[in-house]
């Protein structure tokens, strides 16, 4: 069964409910990426690093096996959504998201800065 098959009928509000160990578990996916992302861009060239890291991040292959960067990106993602509450606001409230305040306060600003190199919005 695949994490999204787990939560298929539970909407992103009421994961909380049924999963009460979601900050922490939101705390060791996040802890788990950051790492693993440091160990592929580490010491190597710009152009090593980001082919390691998009290799890391690409989705399986038609027959493959889920990969574990794929499935640890699918995983930040569905947590990111939790807890969330739809309103007309614009602005995001992170302490009405806790899922999102632990992603954002775990991916260490090296990383952000990292990525935003990557994808070319930094020069």
């Amino acid at each position: 069964m695949s994490h999204e098959q787990a939560f298929e009928d539970v909407p992103p509000e009421g994961v909380p409910e049924i999963f009460p160990e979601l900050s922490s578990f939101t705390m060791h996916a996040t802890r788990l990426m950051v790492s693993e992302l440091r160990c592929r861009g580490a010491n190597k060239s710009t152009e090593v690093a980001v082919q390691a890291i998009l290799e890391f991040l690409n989705p399986p292959k038609p027959g493959e096996d889920e990969t574990l960067g794929w499935t640890l990106l699918n995983t930040l993602h569905i947590l990111a959504a939790t807890n969330q509450v739809r309103d007309a606001s614009s602005a995001v409230d992170y302490y009405r998201h806790p899922c999102l305040l632990i992603i954002c306060t775990l991916s260490m600003t090296s990383n952000r800065v990292s990525i935003m190199k990557v994808f070319g919005l930094l020069v």
